[in-house]
């Protein structure tokens, strides 16, 4: 009796290491493209700036398939978007394809990734147009640049930053340059929870 006792004894040291991180997040890269206006007219399905954007990647999600919610990686003149995603509780980030991006949320804003993020909602290769809204640097903070008015506005005179979906430097989120917001840019899309 006494050894038993000894064995659940060792068995609940506080010293043990945490359990593995399982998971993972899904990242993806839309194959639609948008302007910079986020804002729908009454009665639609976009509710105003970063929101409208995530509903966006949501849409794009559920139409191919994928569940839950999303969020584009997109900051505005208030919030970061590394402040937005799910930091993944130290898991992985991953394409829908299963490629790791990055080991965890400090690799994902270290400045490089380890694949580019060129695959869309449905598992395909973004092919085309590479650019994606971000107006976010690769450590996941606005650097002071522009956001479409906080994603609300598509006047050519006005600019916001992008990425570009086929770099691993730090040009994919922040590739130095911006365009007029009337421009049709993709997103990057982040799921909200640890992904299954």
């Amino acid at each position: 009796m006494l050894l038993f006792g000894s064995v659940l004894l060792l068995g609940c040291d506080d010293n043990d290491a945490p359990p593995p991180v399982t998971g993972h997040v899904k990242v993806f890269t839309t194959s639609l493209a948008y302007d910079g206006n986020f804002v729908g007219p009454p009665a639609t399905a976009f509710p105003t700036g970063l929101a409208g954007a995530d509903d966006a990647c949501t849409t794009a999600a559920t139409g191919a398939g994928q569940t839950g919610t999303w969020t584009a990686w997109l900051s505005d003149n208030a919030t970061d978007a590394a402040d937005r995603i799910n930091n993944g509780g130290g898991a992985p980030y991953q394409l829908i394809n299963g490629t790791v991006i990055a080991n965890n949320m400090a690799d994902l804003l270290d400045g490089t990734l380890d694949a580019p993020i060129l695959i869309d909602e449905s598992g395909n290769t973004v092919a085309g147009a590479f650019q994606v809204w971000t107006s976010t640097a690769a450590d996941g903070i606005n650097p002071g640049v522009g956001t479409c008015t906080n994603w609300s506005i598509n006047d050519p005179e006005r600019f916001a930053r992008i990425g570009l979906a086929d770099a691993v430097d730090r040009t994919w989120s922040d590739e130095g340059g911006g365009n007029p917001c009337s421009v049709f840019n993709r997103l990057y899309c982040f799921a909200d929870a640890i992904s299954q």
